[in-house]
C-alpha cells in the first residue's frame, strides 16, 4: 500500500508556474525523470529540501521531509512544469487509488489548457 499524499505546496507552486507560462505542453520521459534518484538527491543537496520538494506532487508522510526519499511524482524538469508529467501522474494516481493526487493533476491539466487528458 502506498503512503503517498498530495504535496499541497507543490500543487500551489505548479499553479503559479502554469499561470506564469513556465510550462511545456507535452513530452518528456516521465519515467526517466521519476527514476533519476541521483538527480533528485543532488538537487536536494544543492537547493535544499523546501525548494526541491516543490517539484514533486506527492509526499510520503512516513518519511523524513528533509530527505528526497519523502517525495515522488515529479511535475517537470525543475525549470518548467510538463503537461506530459501531469498526465502520467494522473494515470499513476488513478491506477493506485491516490484520488487526491489524481484530482490535483486533473486541475493542473485543465489550468494548462489541456482538456483531453485521457491519453
Amino acid at each position: 500500500m502506498m503512503n503517498l499524499r498530495l504535496n499541497k505546496a507543490a500543487f500551489v507552486w505548479a499553479q503559479e508556474m502554469i499561470s506564469s507560462k513556465r510550462m511545456i505542453k507535452g513530452g518528456l520521459d516521465w519515467d526517466e525523470i521519476r527514476d533519476d534518484e541521483d538527480g533528485h538527491k543532488n538537487m536536494f543537496k544543492r537547493d535544499g529540501a523546501l525548494e526541491s520538494s516543490m517539484w514533486f506532487l506527492a509526499v510520503d508522510p512516513t518519511k523524513d521531509p528533509l530527505t528526497p526519499e519523502a517525495y515522488d511524482l515529479p511535475i517537470g524538469d525543475f525549470t518548467h512544469v510538463y503537461t506530459g508529467a501531469l498526465g502520467a501522474i494522473k494515470d499513476f494516481a488513478n491506477d493506485n487509488e491516490l484520488f487526491e493526487i489524481q484530482n490535483a493533476a486533473i486541475k493542473l491539466l485543465e489550468q494548462s489548457g489541456i482538456r483531453d487528458y485521457s491519453k
